[in-house]
């Protein structure tokens, strides 16, 4: 029994409930629940609409019909003759005919002649497997997103295996129904020929026997109940006569999709606004897939009723692919069901664009014969909603769930026929009515086309072809003679598709028909009545003059502008063989007027014509290109052939082979040519060579390879001497500063009040903790404008903001890797470190991998938006309506419309996903490798941190792939920084490490001595990179760049892989196999502390530059066991065999401490290890002051005048007024000044000086100037010079702080001790006047281990009190420019910063004290 639903083709997903008269279908109880469903959903294709529904819906191509057959007129004579189609009796296009050369009476007599040979037998047909261009349009708009109606498109086709009587018919005028004009019909009058039929007799008859569907929602309509399932809310009279038959349809089978009872059409295509929660039940339950039943009595419609009368219950299968010969096969398959594309209503169904609404059929190649195409139109109301104001007051069961396309039986009319009432509750009296017609609120509309044949593929086109069936597309003409009013609603004439892509070695099938009784007087050219139409290339679709056949690229055979024959036939349809042409007549009804086209057939059939030429080609019809009154154009592009999968599966193997085989080759010649390299070993050398060389070649190049490495080990082993020292040497004077940790500093947690640490801490993670926050949040500022512009340039035309977001965090990434780079960059970082001026106190020009890592906390943020908002994405994409294909691209959709319904397994499989989520694992890894717990951790922990950012060109690569234009715009210009960095670092900024000698240190610290590279020159302050074993590791400068030596120091404990390597290298296993014990290994014992090893340079003789200990030498059987053994040895193995080592040094790079040069107070504070730079510093400073005394003392000039505050305070006050004054004051020196004879230094700068006496006064005392002025001697005759001038020159040419206060924090007196004799030498002599050194020791220590160096120094115990530290140095230093560096722990630098920042006095006071803060963390 029935449960009806509301009329609608989406009714499903609802639970069965009682009702009567409802046909079950299935035997099983499972299937039967769902065909319960399927019969109360079944009431779909009519229904809702938010007014009465008058939409008609119209097939353009192929030729719908209407139920026209060769009337000559623009209404149809039959409307009852195939189908009931509610449209419009203008609508429809006549039958094509195929008459030599008309179907008219004669020359002179337009009148259509029906016994024509030819006549109504202009019937098209397709091949197998070829794509059918399927055209229409309905007239009051649908699909997915139209706020006006509800609709939905059902595309079905039928072949004459479903019903061997499919024809058109000949029998003209208003007495042609399929089937005679009796009701019921007779088998007489369905095997009449002349008439046409779609449905069989049979299939009607069962039709009109079987009771109707008592379910289904009525309104308020009575239907007849003595007609059976021909009696619907749509048909309420039934079928009482043959006037109210429509053909063979059955009209119950036609109002609702899925039909519950066995239907001969297939369905191809249902285009519904609903697809996510219809379409897998239109699926399930179409006939493609799920048999149908019927009951052998014709009377009943349901199983129960069925076999309760006796009767058996059939189930006929669903549709198959192959029929015949007994064979059971596999079901056709569910239709495609999609979301349609939105046309505007009453703006004759046109899509975006205009354009009008398709469907590319691509034909089954089982299906075989005359068919005919189907098109039902469903429009519904949206009265049906539970919330319409039809609905205010009704009361619903409540076991009722409401669906608007659930509403059966028992529901009471939700309007009725035209109603009349106070709707507006204003005025009872002057109620107003609306105009319902409640059989049509609701409608199914429809329309066929005529018949046309499907038949096989050419056989030479499947023997041709043996990798698989080609593509062939069907090129066709629409339209009927008249102008856009006459024809209406009807179009007027074009190629279909107007806009066609295929690829090179497509197959085009042109083919087109027409008809010669068209109304007479229609708008037009040529021969009265008749359609025709031919095709000529333009070179424009601007242009209506042809090209010539030379330079046609279309229709030719071999792409080389050849083949006129064709050209001919496609221009002139082949007229010449029907008619004797006269090219002198003018006549336009004249049959041999070729000019017009009048001696062709309606129908031509150009063929399979084979696309070659790419290119864009235009095309156009001749006669019917009337410019202003129609334009029969369009354009077909012949591109190049997209891949398949296969294709490229194997381009991608043949690829790999051939770059695998090209690089396997170019290995074998290299070691070919370079015997000496580890290619040409025995187990690395490639096996090709067997059949490249000779075996006397081979030989000959062993020979060689056996030459070399005895030259190498000569060199290597040497002869003589002792390999080490044993001596011991004194304690290191400075470490490394690379590995320097937090372990000897302040910790975190003893700076503020712990809800303040962790805002303190968090800030950090962002770059806000220690200064530049200006630049920072100016930083963060414009992230959020690209997110902004990204997001807003994204949301136009979206109706979700997940894309938007997605491309807004895109954005932001487009700028952080492209800045993130940019930090590492050591050329950069030199370069920018002393530079900037005032611009340094908030830009971070100091802290460049500080700044890298707030760019790579920024990277992260945007990831997780760009990756928030593209799952956000992913889901809706999944979950939204699939859109009917666009196959020719004139929807215009988006990426999303385009991937719309796609599952989010599939989505990922893209390019752009795939790369998404490999650019995501390897940021994930950079990220967690890039945190201090895994790059400071022992074993691996630095080596995994250094390999995988290695990866940063291929993550780079993977970007470029990943991104669109605006990503490589982006990095665009960091990739030539990048280029310009690798380029000095290759050229200019690697050396040899020629190491001169390794001391052992206590606390696990190496004391590397180096020659200085030529060329090689630095800053105190700076770093180089060390190179050993594969790796790359900076190490800060601990030598002064006015000694000629290069020193680091090391901190290599056993936790540390590479340095510990390192040392047992240099110290350990080195010195003892260079003296011949090979038997050296990780047991072997470590020296004492103080032992130091001296090496020496060796020149290899591939030009390599090693080292190795000094006394290197072993015995003779040794010797020739080393050298056989390294035949198979890399350079690496053979170096370590002999005790030799390999380094390089790339550098150096800046670093903040350099910049001390540029004050004169500055505060210098060490943490621990970091102390380092500031020891190298002190050592400079010493120089420094000593260089600067004897040039002074040379001149016979007071050394204390520049230690004096006042002439430093004079002094920068002196430069800056210079600067600003040096037009006026060059300008008065030329007037009272003559020129000087020469242009020393010494002169010019005496010259400067008179200038600047007269421009600004000098604050320096006029007593104090002649006290420190020399004796006369001290000058040339003539001279006039004062003392303090050349004191200003010599500190310009040798900067020299003023005042060093030096804060050294360490815990324990062993610590100190490190570095005792090396700070006792930097503060000797010169500098001990400048310097003031304070330590501060954290655990308890012994007063009797207390030490004093030569200076002012202090030793403290516990933290320093960094408030008044700093108030101290500003009373000392009043009215200065203060520098503030700090090498160590983050914690410190934020304490360093705030003081600086307080400590400061506003920058409107000229005359106060300024603090600016450097920091190096590690």
């Amino acid at each position: 029994r029935v449960q009806a639903v509301c009329p609608d083709i989406y009714s499903f997903f609802l639970a069965p409930t009682e009702g009567v008269g409802w046909p079950q279908i299935r035997k099983d109880s499972v299937r039967s629940h769902m065909v319960s469903r399927a019969m109360r959903v079944s009431s779909m294709l009519v229904c809702m609409g938010p007014w009465p529904v008058l939409g008609d819906v119209y097939l353009h191509n192929p030729r719908g019909s209407n139920n026209k057959l060769s009337e000559e007129s623009n209404n149809v004579q039959n409307d009852n003759r195939l189908f009931d189609s509610q449209n419009n009796g203008k609508a429809g296009y006549q039958i094509g005919d195929k008459c030599n050369p008309v179907c008219h009476k004669n020359n002179g007599n337009t009148q259509y002649d029906e016994t024509k040979e030819g006549a109504m037998k202009g019937q098209m047909y397709y091949y197998q497997g070829s794509e059918l261009y399927i055209e229409w349009t309905e007239q009051h708009g649908c699909g997915h997103g139209n706020p006006n109606v509800i609709c939905q498109l059902i595309l079905q086709y039928m072949c004459n295996g479903d019903n061997e009587g499919i024809r058109d018919g000949t029998k003209r005028g208003n007495q042609n129904n399929a089937g005679g004009q009796q009701e019921p019909p007779t088998k007489a009058g369905a095997d009449d020929e002349t008439l046409g039929q779609h449905e069989s007799l049979e299939f009607y008859l069962k039709c009109r026997q079987r009771e109707r569907n008592k379910g289904l929602y009525i309104a308020d309509k009575k239907l007849n109940k003595n007609n059976g399932a021909t009696a619907t809310r749509q048909n309420p009279g039934g079928n009482n006569n043959a006037n109210q038959r429509h053909g063979l349809e059955c009209p119950e089978e036609r109002d609702y999709y899925p039909y519950w009872h066995p239907t001969p059409w297939h369905d191809i295509a249902v285009l519904t606004d609903e697809p996510y929660k219809r379409c897998d039940y239109y699926r399930a339950e179409s006939q493609n897939v799920v048999g149908k039943g019927e009951c052998s009595d014709s009377a009943y419609n349901n199983r129960e009723a069925c076999e309760g009368a006796k009767g058996q219950w059939n189930e006929v299968g669903a549709h198959r692919k192959h029929k015949g010969f007994g064979l059971s096969a596999e079901p056709e398959g569910p239709p495609d069901c999609r979301a349609g594309i939105e046309s505007r209503d009453n703006h004759h169904g046109n899509t975006r664009g205009n354009q009008p609404r398709y469907y590319i059929w691509r034909i089954p190649d089982h299906i075989e014969g005359t068919c005919v195409l189907r098109l039902r139109y469903n429009v519904t109301t949206g009265d049906f909603h539970a919330a319409s104001e039809a609905n205010r007051g009704r009361s619903w069961r409540s076991n009722d769930t409401w669906d608007y396309f659930h509403v059966d039986n028992k529901v009471k009319p939700i309007l009725r026929q035209d109603p009349t009432a106070d709707f507006l509750k204003v005025d009872y009296n002057n109620p107003l009515q609306l105009q319902v017609n409640t059989n049509q609120y609701g409608r199914v509309f429809e329309d066929r086309t005529h018949t046309f044949k499907v038949v096989k593929r050419p056989l030479w086109m499947s023997i041709k072809n043996l990798a698989g069936p080609p593509r062939i597309v069907n090129y066709n003409v629409r339209g009927r003679r008249g102008n856009i009013v006459q024809v209406y609603p009807a179009v007027e004439y074009d190629f279909v598709p107007t806009e066609l892509t295929v690829e090179r070695g497509t197959w085009v099938h042109f083919q087109w028909t027409g008809s010669d009784a068209n109304q007479a007087n229609q708008a037009g050219n040529g021969l009265d009545k008749t359609d025709r139409s031919n095709l000529v290339q333009i070179k424009s679709r601007q242009e209506n003059v042809p090209i010539g056949a030379d330079k046609h690229t279309l229709l030719t055979t071999d792409g080389m502008g050849s083949g006129k024959e064709i050209l001919k036939k496609f221009s002139y349809l082949g007229q010449h063989n029907k008619v004797a042409c006269d090219p002198k007549s003018n006549n336009d009804n004249d049959q041999k007027n070729c000019k017009q086209l009048n001696g062709a057939s309606a129908y031509f059939d150009g063929d399979l014509v084979q696309m070659n030429q790419m290119g864009v080609h235009h095309v156009m019809s001749t006669r019917n290109n009337d410019f202003s009154n129609r334009s029969q154009k369009a354009t077909i592009s012949v591109i190049f052939p997209s891949w398949r999968v296969w294709q490229v599966e194997i381009l991608i193997v043949l690829g790999v082979l051939v770059v695998g085989g090209l690089v396997y080759l170019g290995a074998a010649f290299y070691a070919l040519r370079r015997p000496q390299s580890w290619l040409f070993a025995s187990k690395n050398r490639p096996r090709i060579l067997r059949y490249m060389a000779s075996p006397e070649t081979i030989e000959r190049k062993e020979n060689e390879r056996r030459a070399y490495i005895e030259d190498e080990r000569r060199m290597l082993l040497g002869s003589g001497g002792s390999s080490q020292d044993e001596s011991r040497g004194p304690a290191p004077s400075s470490l490394d500063v690379y590995e320097a940790t937090g372990d000897f500093s302040v910790p975190w947690e003893k700076y503020g009040r712990p809800g303040k640490e962790r805002c303190l801490r968090l800030f950090a993670c962002c770059g806000l903790g220690e200064g530049q926050q200006l630049f920072v949040v100016a930083y963060l500022l414009l992230n959020g404008a690209l997110f902004v512009a990204g997001f807003g340039t994204h949301l136009l035309g979206e109706t979700s903001y997940a894309y938007p977001v997605a491309k807004g965090g895109g954005y932001m990434l487009d700028l952080n890797l492209a800045m993130v780079i940019l930090p590492t960059l050591k050329s950069l970082q030199t370069s920018l470190h002393g530079k900037g001026g005032l611009a340094r106190e908030w830009i971070p020009l100091d802290d460049p991998i500080k700044f890298h890592r707030t760019i790579a906390w920024m990277v992260c943020g945007a990831t997780f938006i760009h990756i928030f908002g593209h799952v956000w994405s992913l889901v809706e994409i999944s979950s939204s309506a699939k859109l009917q294909e666009d196959t020719l691209n004139v929807y215009g959709y988006s990426e999303r419309e385009s991937a719309a319904g796609t599952p989010i397994a599939e989505q990922l499989l893209s390019v752009k996903m795939t790369t998404g989520i490999l650019l995501t694992i390897l940021f994930f890894l950079l990220f967690m490798t890039a945190h201090a717990w895994c790059r400071r951790r022992g074993g691996s922990g630095f080596s995994a941190f250094q390999r995988v950012h290695a990866w940063w060109p291929w993550i780079y690569l993977v970007l470029l792939i990943h991104g669109n234009q605006r990503t490589w715009v982006w990095l665009f210009f960091p990739a030539i920084y990048v280029l310009v960095d690798r380029l000095s670092q290759l050229r200019g900024q690697q050396f040899p490490g020629v190491l001169l000698s390794a001391r052992l240190l206590p606390k696990d610290v190496i004391h590397l001595t180096f020659e200085p590279p030529e060329g090689f020159t630095y800053e105190a302050g700076q770093y180089i990179l060390l190179f050993w074993n594969g790796e790359w590791h900076p190490f800060t400068l601990t030598s002064a760049p006015e000694e000629n030596v290069i020193t680091v120091h090391i901190r290599s404990a056993s936790s540390l892989d590479w340095c510990h390597a390192l040392r047992r290298t240099l110290i350990t296993e080195g010195p003892a196999r260079a003296k011949g014990d090979q038997d050296v290994g990780a047991k072997t014992p470590e020296p004492e502390p103080g032992t130091i090893v001296k090496y020496e340079r060796v020149e290899l003789p591939g030009g390599i530059t090693c080292c190795r200990p000094q006394g290197a030498s072993a015995s003779r059987a040794a010797y020739k066991k080393s050298v056989t053994t390294s035949l198979d040895q890399s350079l690496h193995d053979r170096l370590e065999a002999a005790g030799a080592v390999l380094l390089k040094i790339s550098g150096p790079f800046g670093a903040p401490a350099q910049r001390v040069w540029e004050f004169g107070p500055i505060v210098v504070v060490g943490a621990g290890i970091g102390v380092t730079p500031f020891v190298s510093i002190m050592r400079s400073a010493q120089l420094r002051a000593q260089q600067r005394a004897s040039m002074l003392g040379a001149a016979k000039v007071n050394v204390n005048i520049v230690k004096e505050k006042n002439f430093r305070k004079n002094w920068e006050e002196n430069k800056r007024m210079a600067r600003q004054q040096t037009a006026a004051v060059e300008s008065e020196s030329r007037a009272t000044i003559p020129a000087p004879a020469a242009t020393s230094w010494l002169s010019l700068a005496k010259l400067r000086k008179r200038g600047k006496k007269k421009a600004a006064a000098s604050s320096v005392p006029e007593e104090d100037y002649e006290s420190s002025r020399p004796s006369s001697s001290g000058a040339a005759p003539g001279e006039d010079w004062n003392p303090e001038m050349l004191a200003e020159l010599v500190q310009d040419v040798i900067p020299l702080p003023t005042k060093i206060h030096f804060y050294w924090i360490v815990r324990s007196q062993v610590e100190l001790d490190w570095f005792y004799d090396l700070l006792a030498a930097a503060v000797e002599g010169s500098a001990s006047d400048i310097a003031e050194v304070n330590f501060f020791t954290t655990q308890d220590v012994g007063t009797e281990d207390l030490k004093a160096l030569p200076c002012k120094s202090k030793h403290h115990f516990g933290r320093p009190n960094w408030p008044s530290i700093f108030k101290a140095v500003k009373e000392e230093h009043p009215g200065e420019h203060v520098g503030v560096f700090l090498c160590g722990n983050p914690a410190i630098g934020e304490e360093l910063a705030t003081q600086s920042r307080q400590q400061s006095d506003p920058p409107d006071n000229r005359e106060g004290t300024r603090f600016s803060f450097f920091k190096e963390h590690f």
